[in-house]
């Protein structure tokens, strides 16, 4: 059976091109941030707000702290033990791309003391308009898609990511 025309189907827009290894991840994805996507849409009509993804690949302490030190406007979503996402509200590219270094950076001495280190970290972005309503499919499409250049150096975290 061919992937790609089994998300025709389901009605997943026709540049959408999937590997096997990635369907199982979007799938999951998609499942995770439904909630937080309608939540997204129906606060945009009243707010005007922008949002921006932070994606972060990190080691698994890093969600712990942040979720004690992020603010009101931040919202968490785990994906697994080592990715999880910044959801961020009224937020501007550049204000989300010191978010994401604020949230490492900000950590390092932590992290150090817990004797780990952080040069596998990586931080990503992706910047969502109030004007546009935000579709779960292709967001889920393009934090893959996001996720497979973060991680393109490095294979095995990649394989292990998309068996989540």
């Amino acid at each position: 059976m061919d992937i790609n025309k089994l998300f025709l189907e389901e009605q997943v827009y026709e540049e959408f091109y999937f590997n096997e290894e990635d369907v199982e991840l979007y799938r999951k994805l998609k499942e995770i941030l439904e909630p937080y996507i309608e939540m997204m849409n129906f606060r945009r009509f009243e707010t005007n707000l922008n949002y921006s993804l932070i994606l972060i690949y990190s080691i698994p302490q890093i969600y712990d702290l942040s979720r004690e030190r992020l603010s009101k406007r931040e919202m968490l979503v785990r994906i697994n033990e080592n990715f999880f996402i910044v959801i961020s509200q009224g937020s501007r590219m550049e204000e989300a791309i010191q978010i994401g270094s604020h949230i490492l950076s900000s950590f390092n001495r932590e992290i150090f003391m817990l004797g780990q280190s952080l040069n596998k970290s990586k931080v990503s972005v992706i910047s969502i308009e109030h004007t546009k309503e935000i579709d779960v499919k292709i967001l889920s499409y393009k934090i893959v898609e996001t996720l497979k250049e973060m991680l393109k150096d490095d294979r095995n975290t990649w394989v292990k990511m998309v068996k989540l």
